[in-house]
């Protein structure tokens, strides 16, 4: 944890004069949350105060290692819409970050609560409610009370996706990318190398467009799902994010076969060659986090374009995305939500807690939705699928 701590502040040292103050601002404010100690205003940066700044950071980081972990706490807290107003029938999650822990279902006043005993190892809490969009917040602790506000699904998934086309960067923005790079040093992606294994609910149909992204958790289903190690990646680089499938006609397949990003593959929008093959590029930054697209640098393959969506503390909060291939396009698409990580506890997982999957037919929509609940990785012969596991922490 000092090491990470340290290479940080190297990194903002030797890169100050090429920083925003916003990008600057930003990634401190993710080194408060590498020591576990939350903000609470938003911080002013002057390039005369970098010393000052640094020894304060490196006096409240020694604090925060030498103070003695606190106790279970019980959580409770309330669920609103976008005026204020109470939202009852959310499902509430509480997550570690390889698991989900304990749940619960909002009342009529949109209240909710955990006892002590659930929250053992928790780092956030995850809320979805059919017509909202699904909101993650991290739980550090200590936290008793907890206020989510969950918004509208006004918007069809494809159209948030594609936000990213009118804005594609033709070359890498400097702080974009230097924001990306600390978010990916804060996973590890080499967890997979045997293959991962997850046990997941699933729902999947056919809707129309106006209503796409809208998902009836009571038909959710149990399912599984278990990816092989790291030679996908080879299949990416040699073909893209997308193959032709030649396959009898499915739900799931068409035309294209996609790349399960929403799903088993989705570390690799922190892993090193998703970095090679993508210009990014600030999309807004505001003080809850930031959005940075992502355009593919050579679109000679089916490729993929998006939106990543960091908190203020540069852990990966969600991904939106296209699949760009040529005729005949399917308007595919998907988004993945993130579980928590513990603060201080980098490199952690890059694990998803709910996917999200598109693709367009003639007249309607294909959607298949995942609900995560634990992860493992695959262990012994990667011939033999994951008949061996052990269960990620």
């Amino acid at each position: 944890m000092r090491r990470q701590a340290g290479a940080d502040l190297w990194l903002i040292i030797n890169h100050w004069d090429n920083l925003t103050p916003k990008a600057t601002a930003f990634v401190l404010a993710s080194l408060f949350g590498t020591f576990g100690a939350p903000i609470r205003r938003k911080l002013s940066v002057r390039s005369n105060s970098v010393n000052s700044g640094v020894t304060r950071l490196l006096a409240v980081a020694v604090g925060i290692i030498l103070a003695p972990p606190p106790l279970p706490a019980q959580i409770e807290g309330q669920v609103v819409d976008a005026n204020d107003h109470p939202l009852g029938g959310v499902l509430v999650e509480l997550w570690s970050p390889a698991r989900r822990l304990a749940a619960r279902i909002t009342n009529s006043d949109g209240l909710f609560d955990f006892s002590a005993g659930e929250t053992a190892g928790v780092t956030g809490l995850l809320a979805r409610r059919v017509g909202f969009e699904p909101a993650r917040v991290n739980v550090a602790d200590g936290t008793y009370n907890v206020v989510v506000s969950l918004e509208s699904l006004v918007i069809a998934l494809p159209s948030i996706a594609v936000r990213s086309t009118d804005v594609c960067p033709v070359n890498d923005d400097t702080n974009a990318r230097f924001v990306w790079s600390r978010m990916a040093s804060r996973y590890d992606t080499d967890f997979s190398r045997d293959g991962v294994w997850t046990e997941a609910l699933m729902v999947e149909g056919l809707v129309n467009p106006e209503v796409l992204g809208i998902v009836d958790t009571a038909e959710l289903r149990p399912g599984r799902m278990v990816s092989g190690g790291p030679n996908w990646i080879d299949d990416v680089l040699l073909r893209g994010y997308a193959t032709r499938y030649r396959g009898l006609q499915t739900f799931w397949y068409d035309d294209w076969r996609y790349e399960w990003l929403w799903s088993t593959r989705a570390y690799h929008f922190a892993d090193s060659v998703f970095g090679e093959l993508h210009n990014v590029r600030f999309l807004s930054e505001g003080s809850e986090g930031i959005e940075i697209v992502f355009c593919p640098k050579e679109v000679d393959q089916p490729e993929i374009q998006g939106v990543l969506y960091l908190a203020s503390d540069t852990t990966l909060l969600q991904v939106s995305w296209e699949f760009v291939t040529s005729e005949p396009r399917e308007h595919a698409g998907g988004r993945v939500l993130f579980t928590p990580i513990s603060p201080g506890n980098d490199p952690a997982y890059l694990l998803p807690a709910a996917g999200f999957y598109w693709r367009k037919r003639i007249y309607d929509y294909y959607q298949q939705w995942w609900e995560y609940r634990e992860w493992f990785r695959c262990l012994g012969d990667p011939q033999q699928p994951c008949r061996v596991r052990q269960q990620l922490q």
